[in-house]
C-alpha cells in the first residue's frame, strides 16, 4: 500500500508540473514566446522563480502536445508549422467538429445556439478593446463548444493537440498586419452559426457545415 505521505508529495509534483506547463503554453499563446523562438530553461526558470527541473518536466508535456519540439545538441524550440502542416490540422479538426455536431444533432436545443451566440457577442466587445489574447480563448472556446459536449476523452484529447498549435497560429495571424481587420472575425463566426441553424433544420447537409467551418480556418494559411 503506497505511503500517504508518498502519494501527497507525487500529486504535488504533478500540480506544479501542470502549472509550470499552463504558465508556458500562456506565453506561447499569448505571443511572448513566439514560433521557432528557443527556449531556454534557465531563463524561464528565473522568470517563473521556478527551478528548471520543472521547467524541464513541463517543456516535456507540451512536447506531447506539439506545442515545442526538441533536438539532441540543439535545444527546444517552440513548434513552427509548415503550410501543409497547417492544412492538415485544419482538416483534422474541421473532421472533429463536424463528427461532434453530428453526434449530438438530435439532442441540441435553442439554448446551446444561444450559448455559441453569446461567446460572439463577447469576441465582438474583445475587438473594441483590441484584446486579441481574449479573441483567442473566445475562439477555442466557441470551435469546442460541441466537442466538449461529447461524452468522448479521446475526442476532446485530440481536438485539443490540434486546438494549441491553432491557437499560437491565431494569434500570431491577429497580430500580422496582412490580417483581416479584428471586427470582422466576429461576423465571420455569426456566419458558422446561421449555417449550422440550417444544417440542424435540415436546409442543408452537415458536409456543408464542414466545409464553411475548413474554409473558416484556412484564413489563417
Amino acid at each position: 500500500m503506497q505511503d500517504i505521505g508518498q502519494s501527497s508529495a507525487k500529486i504535488t509534483k504533478e500540480t506544479l508540473k501542470t502549472k509550470v506547463a499552463q504558465a508556458i503554453r500562456n506565453m506561447i499563446l499569448a505571443g511572448e514566446i513566439k514560433p521557432g523562438q528557443r527556449i531556454v530553461p534557465a531563463e524561464l526558470a528565473e522568470r517563473l522563480d521556478i527551478g528548471r527541473g520543472s521547467i524541464r518536466e513541463a517543456l516535456m508535456e507540451l512536447e506531447t502536445e506539439g506545442l515545442v519540439t526538441s533536438a539532441p545538441y540543439k535545444g527546444t524550440y517552440v513548434t513552427e508549422l509548415s503550410q501543409s502542416g497547417i492544412r492538415e490540422i485544419v482538416t483534422i479538426r474541421s473532421m472533429l467538429e463536424t463528427y461532434a455536431v453530428g453526434e449530438l444533432q438530435d439532442n441540441l436545443i435553442e439554448a446551446d445556439i444561444q450559448n455559441l451566440r453569446k461567446i460572439v457577442d463577447e469576441m465582438q466587445q474583445a475587438t473594441v478593446r483590441k484584446d486579441i489574447g481574449m479573441i483567442v480563448r473566445l475562439d477555442a472556446q466557441f470551435h469546442g463548444y460541441f466537442v466538449s459536449k461529447v461524452s468522448h476523452s479521446v475526442l476532446y484529447e485530440t481536438w485539443s493537440y490540434t486546438n494549441s498549435r491553432l491557437a499560437s497560429l491565431f494569434f500570431a495571424a491577429l497580430c500580422s498586419e496582412g490580417f483581416s481587420p479584428l471586427e470582422e472575425i466576429p461576423d465571420h463566426h455569426y456566419a458558422l452559426i446561421a449555417t449550422l441553424e440550417k444544417c440542424l433544420l435540415g436546409q442543408c447537409p452537415l458536409e456543408e457545415y464542414s466545409r464553411t467551418v475548413t474554409n473558416h480556418y484556412m484564413r489563417l494559411v
